[in-house]
């Protein structure tokens, strides 16, 4: 499975090599994930306190990310035992494709939505001038 150097142990057997390809890029991985992680973590409170609520709140975000997080790991640890790790990574990341897809059109939705009640609030407005305009100069039928 792994790769072996050509050095040979005091038994007469070949050793494994610590550093290998594979070791080297799981370290960087997982370094870099860690990293992400307590990164995001140190600007919750930052983000919370933008938003106006307390630094209490900002505990209580920060305990539900950690916890979440734990439970996702134990979760796709699990299914990745089951299913193999490369089927759970490339359902992860097909899920979260799609999930980005569906933000996305959401978010053109949304926009559609504010530019048509934008539209809809500037008529009611003309239609609020209007009739004001009507009542000041005595018009009303």
């Amino acid at each position: 499975m792994g790769y072996r150097n050509n050095s040979r142990d005091s038994a007469g057997g070949t050793k494994s090599r610590l550093f290998s390809f594979y070791f080297v890029v799981l370290f960087v991985c997982l370094f870099t994930a860690g990293y992400a992680l307590y990164a995001l973590n140190s600007a919750v409170p930052l983000y919370v306190d933008s938003i106006g609520k307390s630094t209490s709140t900002s505990g209580v975000f920060n305990a539900c990310f950690t916890f979440s997080a734990c439970i996702a790991r134990i979760c796709g640890g699990h299914l990745a035992d089951r299913f193999g790790r490369r089927k759970i990574i490339a359902f992860g990341g097909l899920r979260s494709a799609r999930a980005e897809k569906e933000r996305q059109s959401e978010k053109r939705k949304a926009a559609t939505r504010a530019a048509r009640l934008e539209k809809e609030y500037e008529a009611l407005e003309k239609e609020i001038l209007e009739i004001n305009d009507t009542l000041s100069s005595g018009e009303v039928s």
